[in-house]
C-alpha cells in the first residue's frame, strides 16, 4: 500500500508562489500568542461592561440611603475636605474600615466630589479584580511568563 515516491503530497510545486499572511495578520497571530495581550483584553472587556453599567444604573449614594455606599461616600467627601475620618455627626469614628474612603478621597479632592469619577474608579478596581482572578485561575506559571 505504501508508495515509494519521495514526492510530498502537500508540497508546493517548484516555482509556485506561496501565499503568506499579510503583515497585519502576522502581527495579530504573534499577539494572540502573548499572554499579556489576553490579560489586557480581559481587563478591557471587564472595564467596558462595568463602565457601561455604571453609566446606566442609578446607584447614587447621595440620592437614597445605600448603606455602606452612602457611608463610604460621605467619609471620602469628609477626608477630601480635610475634616478627617468622621461619622455623620462629624465625630471621629472607627465603625467602618477606612481603606475605600481613603482611596476615593484624592479623586474627590481633584474632581469636586464627582460621582462619575467614583463610578469610574470602581469600574477600574472591579476590572483589576477580574484580571487577578484570571491570573489566579490560569495558574501563576501558566498565566504569565516569569
Amino acid at each position: 500500500m505504501g508508495s515509494s515516491s519521495s514526492e510530498d503530497i502537500g508540497a508546493t510545486p517548484a516555482g509556485a508562489e506561496v501565499n503568506q499572511p499579510s503583515p497585519a495578520v502576522q502581527v495579530a497571530l504573534g499577539l494572540s500568542r502573548n499572554p499579556y495581550v489576553w490579560v489586557f483584553l480581559v481587563f478591557l472587556l471587564a472595564l467596558a461592561i462595568r463602565v457601561g453599567w455604571s453609566l446606566h444604573a442609578d446607584a447614587s449614594p447621595r440620592a437614597a440611603w445605600r448603606y455602606d455606599a452612602t457611608i463610604y461616600d460621605y467619609q471620602a467627601q469628609a477626608l477630601a475636605a480635610g475634616d478627617g475620618y468622621v461619622d455623620f455627626q462629624g465625630k471621629p469614628t472607627v465603625h467602618w474600615p477606612p481603606g475605600y474612603p481613603l482611596a476615593l478621597a484624592p479623586f474627590y479632592r481633584l474632581s469636586g466630589d464627582s460621582l462619575l469619577v467614583s463610578s469610574l474608579f470602581n469600574a477600574v478596581l472591579g476590572s483589576l479584580t477580574v484580571v487577578f482572578l484570571y491570573l489566579l485561575s490560569a495558574g501563576s506559571s501558566a498565566a504569565l511568563p516569569a
